[in-house]
């Protein structure tokens, strides 16, 4: 097959759709400045998307319907208290049209080239992302925080890098490719880099769930921690002083009694923001205050999407947005699982509800292939995962 096959451009377009839509989280708001035209586009792709759904898979269609519906009627209610319709329609834009396209796109070209392809492509869609952001950022700031990461801020692009680094530690799982190996300790280092501390606890929580259920993953995890002992050793001065000096000193000083005052623009404001949430909660139980009607000094949300949910549409929405995400991490498969795992993580420290896009496609992927070949028919082979709630035979 040439290396610039037709097919390969297609799902190498798809993919990089994909990421694009997923990392842009929107579709209108770019067209802010203009209600009616964002309106005409909403009506255009809803339009478009709800025709392609009647010639594809009837799961796609129940999936899509359902959440549509749900996620309508709880933002429709937040949106009708909203004291900024369009900042409420922006947030309807991120999380119910973007995980409906988004979702029926993977869908399709998982059905159309497998998913280990599909996933493979993911990364390097990635890295092709990663390289054009170095070259950015050695032009405008490379170790500056406040100079964007290409496509995104710091935190956002440290959740797709430490998602990449999570995919492609899952590919070498599955194949014992020490390259993805590699390429999962580039996007990790990339993580780094961002200086963000929720993307790497998150890639650290998906890592270790699963590495335990994997003889290999067990391996893996043996063999970095006396690596990591060793250059720790080694290095001990140079490593501790980047520790003291960085922002993820706060990880060693959040153990503590109380957060020092660096913390507070990292540690302290979400622990502030934490509990003024949850007496708005109290004081607005049925439909919450409104959506995006959140105000705690310069910030807009709550820095915790599952708690934004109570906060701004009520309790009764975000038990079912909870009753939700439990059924998707138990139906999905266990890399699916671990997928979800690392966006829920993310998603508990930053970002507002819009973001959640993230775990509704993955949970909704892993829903409808839970039970589905992750090899492309040309590569299909039968391996055994060992998962902590059952033992799951894959062909």
């Amino acid at each position: 097959m040439l290396l610039f096959s037709t097919r390969r451009i297609f799902l190498f377009s798809g993919v990089l759709f994909f990421y694009l839509l997923m990392a842009f989280g929107g579709f209108f708001s770019f067209l802010s400045d203009s209600l009616l035209l964002s309106v005409a586009c909403f009506l255009i792709v809803g339009g478009l998307s709800f025709l392609y759904l009647l010639q594809n898979n009837r799961a796609d269609i129940t999936t899509v319907s359902l959440f549509f519906s749900l996620a309508t009627m709880f933002l429709s209610v937040g949106a009708l208290r909203s004291d900024d319709p369009l900042y409420a329609f922006e947030k309807f834009d991120a999380l119910v049209i973007v995980t409906i396209v988004a979702f029926v796109i993977a869908a399709k070209l998982i059905r159309s080239f497998g998913q280990d392809r599909f996933w493979r492509c993911f990364i390097g869609v990635a890295l092709v992302v990663l390289f054009l952001t170095l070259i950015f950022k050695a032009n405008f700031g490379f170790f500056d925080r406040s100079v964007r990461y290409f496509i995104n801020g710091p935190i956002v692009f440290g959740w797709l890098m430490g998602f990449s680094a999570l995919v492609s530690y899952m590919q070498y799982l599955k194949g014992n490719r020490y390259s993805f190996l590699l390429v999962s300790g580039v996007f990790a280092v990339a993580v780094v880099w961002t200086l963000s501390k929720g993307p790497l606890l998150a890639l650290l929580v998906a890592s270790l769930y699963v590495s335990l259920a994997d003889r290999r993953g067990r391996v893996v995890l043996i063999v970095t921690f006396f690596l990591f002992v060793a250059v720790f050793g080694v290095f001990f001065d140079q490593i501790w002083t980047f520790l003291l000096d960085s922002r993820f000193s706060a990880f060693l000083r959040v153990v503590q009694p109380g957060t020092a005052a660096p913390d507070w623009g990292s540690v302290g404001i979400r622990q502030a923001m934490f509990f003024d949430s949850l007496q708005k909660i109290v004081a607005n139980p049925a439909l919450g205050i409104g959506l995006g009607n959140y105000h705690y000094e310069a910030l807009f949300y709550p820095h915790n999407e599952h708690l934004e949910v109570f906060l701004e549409l009520g309790v009764f929405a975000g038990v079912v947005h909870l009753a939700a995400v439990l059924w998707l991490l138990c139906k999905s498969n266990m890399e699916y699982r671990a997928m979800m795992i690392f966006f829920l993580v993310c998603s508990s420290f930053s970002g507002d509800m819009g973001y959640l896009r993230f775990v509704y496609v993955l949970g909704f992927l892993g829903v409808t292939f839970a039970n589905k070949p992750l090899m492309s028919p040309s590569t299909q082979i039968s391996y055994t995962v060992l998962s902590p709630l059952k033992l799951e035979k894959i062909q």
